[in-house]
């Protein structure tokens, strides 16, 4: 359409072309234009890409009635928006991390566990993490494995051990790689899939979880600051935080949900 007006420049055209397809994606507006500004090199095309933004993020507001690509995917991944400022509630008073706590049980994995039985603590709750503790060691918290690992693990059948290791049982097959346990979100199984695939004999058989464990997760003294674990969220992108009593022992689990409730107090 610019080549068929006179004195329109193509090179102008397609660059704010560009900057608006872009706004009506991601639908920011001021980090943008700074970005495309200083990409281009062009910082007398402020005022074209301001308003190519603005229109842009209108239009596709009223004709798509959804965010951004970026609000979207946080929507699709089950992970609440946290603000950049903690919520007034934890700012005027005074609470502690065991003050926030998610108000579910705790569920609890131990390095080892019958098959039978993570199946069935898999199905009686929808936790995306689950702290693990030493039972030999008065339950004092050594890592954290996630909810897909678990059923990424339970679908390789061959590395079950026939009893716990406390027993001389080793299992014949080394450990999973990463690639195995994270896959693409297309591409994880179901705890259907894998129940599929086990036999009755299977589910008498043990686990061993300690070997993909995650060494060192983000653990918060109960007795700290519940701004502190808000910031601490904000900054480092947690899904979860494991709140720890006496002894490094897990007493409960903060997630984003429940920071996300507090900011609606």
């Amino acid at each position: 359409y610019a080549t068929m007006v006179e004195r329109v420049n193509v090179r102008t055209y397609a660059i704010v072309g560009a900057v608006a397809t872009l706004a009506g994606v991601v639908r920011v507006l001021v980090s943008l234009t700074v970005i495309m500004v200083q990409t281009t090199g062009l910082p007398y095309f402020v005022t074209p890409f301001m308003i190519v933004t603005i229109m842009a993020k209108v239009v596709g507001k009223w004709c798509f009635g959804s965010q951004g690509i970026y609000d979207e995917i946080m929507k699709l991944k089950s992970l609440p928006f946290l603000e950049e400022d903690p919520p007034p509630t934890l700012i005027s008073s005074v609470h502690k991390a065991k003050d926030i706590m998610s108000p579910e049980p705790l569920v609890l994995l131990q390095p080892e566990m019958r098959v039978s039985e993570l199946i069935e603590t898999l199905k009686s709750t929808h936790h995306t993490d689950f702290p693990v503790v030493d039972p030999s060691r008065d339950g004092v918290l050594i890592g954290s494995i996630q909810r897909e690992h678990l059923i990424v693990m339970l679908c390789h059948t061959d590395t079950f051990i026939e009893g716990p290791s406390s027993e001389g049982q080793r299992s014949n097959s080394p450990p999973l790689s990463f690639d195995d346990l994270v896959k693409d979100d297309l591409c994880l199984p179901t705890l259907e899939d894998a129940e599929a695939n086990i036999t009755e004999t299977d589910m008498d058989m043990y686990i061993s979880i300690s070997r993909h464990i995650q060494l060192s997760p983000y653990a918060f003294d109960e007795e700290g600051s519940a701004e502190r674990a808000y910031e601490l969220f904000r900054t480092l992108g947690l899904r979860n935080l494991i709140v720890t009593g006496a002894n490094a022992k897990p007493i409960g689990v903060i997630s984003r949900t429940d920071l996300k409730y507090l900011e609606r107090k």
